[in-house]
């Protein structure tokens, strides 16, 4: 959507069409993880990332989730909890060595399951 014109301009589809899954904008670059593929499928852990022209897949998250919150910080990806067995953990994307880190290796699991959530970062 841009604001100026009012209106909305379509792109690429993704690599792997999904419903339900998280996504946010790291250095001007449109990132998404998990989700359904379709309501009888399961669950994934594929990573896309939109670079203005394309969709190309980008490290796998290590737990297959939906619903979850993504947001970026300080140049990462956090992905927080979500749903697939009601989780805990925290993974932790570094672009520059296409990595993900899971869990207590990055930071403190979280106290309660959270889905259907969303997050935002005012200032860092």
């Amino acid at each position: 959507y841009d604001p100026v014109t009012n209106k909305f301009t379509s792109f690429k589809s993704f690599q792997t069409p999904r419903f339900s899954f998280g996504a946010s904008v790291l250095n001007g670059q449109i990132y998404i993880s998990g989700g359904l593929l379709d309501t009888s499928s399961g669950f994934l852990k594929s990573v896309e990332r939109f670079n203005g022209n394309q969709w190309g897949f980008v490290a796998p998250l290590y737990v297959s989730r939906s619903d979850h919150i993504m947001v970026a910080f300080k140049g990462k990806l956090y992905v927080v909890g979500g749903l697939c067995n009601d989780l805990l953990d925290i993974e932790v994307y570094t672009p520059s060595m296409d990595l993900w880190k899971y869990g207590s290796d990055t930071t403190a699991d979280l106290p309660a399951p959270r889905r259907y959530a969303s997050a935002v970062v005012l200032h860092y």
